[in-house]
């Protein structure tokens, strides 16, 4: 499993390379020996990124674009309201179209009832024997 220590313990890192870069003054194995600790912080975060399971054991997938906007400093609840907003407008889109072409067909429908009466009442007497009874 995903230690979060990790994430901590490169945070410090960073932090701790941040302030030696910042007054470096040229001594000798200070910054490379931080560097070394940094790596190897690295490689241990790396390698536990493919323990990030969720609870049913699934890997836990994270959207890039909501990444780059928390890079951004936009928070990530106003992210995952944005996304289920227009992912709602979507939804509504489609069944609009869902809806429009179940009034095309009922309307065709009743015209062709109209212009071919035989045919249709053969079309319905088989349409009756095969159709699913869950769809409308």
């Amino acid at each position: 499993m995903f230690e979060t220590g990790g994430c901590a313990s490169l945070l410090i890192q960073i932090a701790e390379l941040n302030a030696i870069i910042q007054d470096y003054q040229g001594e000798p194995g200070l910054l490379p020996s931080k560097l070394e600790e940094y790596s190897s912080c690295l490689k241990q975060l790396v390698a536990q990124k493919d323990g990030l399971l969720a609870q049913d054991g699934t890997p836990i997938e994270v959207a890039v674009e909501m990444l780059r906007r928390i890079d951004e400093g936009d928070n990530p609840d106003a992210f995952t309201s944005a996304v289920f907003r227009s992912s709602l407008a979507a939804n509504q889109a489609c069944k609009g179209k869902v809806e429009a072409v179940r009034d095309l067909r009922t309307a065709v429908h009743a015209r062709f009832k109209t212009a071919f009466p035989e045919e249709m009442q053969r079309y319905d007497r088989l349409r009756q024997r095969t159709a699913d009874p869950n769809v409308a």
